[in-house]
């Protein structure tokens, strides 16, 4: 029993980890240049209750059989993937707007300064 209370409590901490990215990209969906993030989750231990086998003549050998005794927090993952333009308003034009991999640069007119965002 002990074992699967540390295993409901891993999944509600690591839940309210999600559930603060999730927040985050909600309260910055209309912000300008804001890449979007998702959770990403990693068993924490798991306890092997049978070996496998490896492959015989007849079989192709058997998995191990596990339990899994909770999880962590792999890592936050941000969206790279390229923006809209359009959403940067088409008042500024095409030339305020030059879309790289995963980075935009912002023309301040007249002057020359460049700025860079994530």
């Amino acid at each position: 029993m002990i074992r699967s209370m540390f295993t409901s409590i891993s999944a509600l901490n690591m839940h309210q980890k999600y559930l603060d990215v999730t927040a985050n990209n909600l309260a910055n969906a209309n912000t300008n240049g804001y890449k979007s993030s998702r959770v990403l989750f990693h068993d924490q231990f798991s306890q092997i209750l049978a070996p496998g086998s490896g492959p015989t003549d007849v079989l192709g050998g058997t998995n191990p059989t596990q339990i899994g005794l909770g999880v962590r927090l792999g890592y936050v993952s941000p969206n790279f993937t390229r923006g809209d333009p359009a959403k940067h308003g088409p008042q500024h034009g095409p030339s305020a707007f030059r879309a790289t991999a995963s980075l935009f640069t912002v023309r301040m007119p007249p002057a020359v300064t460049r700025a860079k965002a994530r």
